[in-house]
């Protein structure tokens, strides 16, 4: 049977047992739990087996897998404004180019086969273009493509003609033609401009005179667009 006994050293550290004794507990035997046991049987008051110091550290395991990824933390502050970017490139004019041209006076015209070149003296908008002492012919200052138009409204009618001339030759999408007495002739159309072209509105077609309605009796708008 094995038994633990008290550890009674003498001052020195050492154990009492005699030589006898430590014969006896020279043969050390493990219990089943691991605790060391001592077969003395002669009641030596020591314990018959002491545990040794410890050993060497051993190395360094292998480190372990990451570990899985934690929540998202809280959004942070907002940082400072940071500083103003460059200036931009200027832009281009909005209009670079237009004129709006009337006669408002009931002016009357005679009107002629080969054409007559209407007065346009009230002008409240012009800007690139230059009008002639008559106001009839109007100088173009920039090439480009333009957006134009005239109306003209008559008091009394004529079976007769209107258009727009460009260096004194007729442009042929600006023609109105009535076989009966109009009262009132317009067109819309686009057309590419060079600088240093001059446009005119006639009435043509007929041999007669034209008294122009009160009020805007004729108009002629031009606008560049590209």
């Amino acid at each position: 049977m094995f038994y633990d006994y008290q550890n009674d050293m003498s001052p020195g550290g050492t154990f009492n047992c005699n030589e006898s004794e430590n014969s006896e507990y020279r043969n050390n035997e493990l219990s089943g739990s691991g605790t060391c046991r001592c077969n003395c049987n002669n009641g030596c008051g020591n314990f018959c087996c002491c545990q040794g110091p410890p050993g060497p550290r051993g190395p360094m395991g292998q480190q372990g897998c990451p570990g899985q990824r934690g929540p998202m933390g809280p959004q942070g502050f907002m940082g400072p404004t940071g500083p103003a970017g460059p200036t931009g490139p200027t832009g281009t004019t909005e209009i670079a180019a237009a004129m709006s041209a009337l006669n408002i006076s009931s002016s009357t015209f005679p009107v002629t086969t080969d054409g007559t070149n209407l007065s346009l003296p009230v002008q409240p908008y012009i800007r690139g273009f230059t009008a002639n002492a008559e106001n009839s012919e109007f100088t173009v200052a920039q090439t480009g493509t333009y957006l134009i138009s005239y109306d003209i409204k008559m008091a009394s009618g004529l079976p007769m003609s209107s258009r727009v001339t460009l260096n004194g030759i007729p442009l042929l999408n600006s023609i109105n033609t009535s076989s009966t007495s109009s009262n009132e002739y317009s067109v819309t159309f686009m057309q590419p401009l060079t600088a240093g072209d001059i446009l005119s509105l006639q009435f043509y077609g007929a041999n007669g005179l034209v008294t122009l309605q009160a009020g805007t009796g004729a108009s002629f708008n031009i606008v560049k667009i590209a």
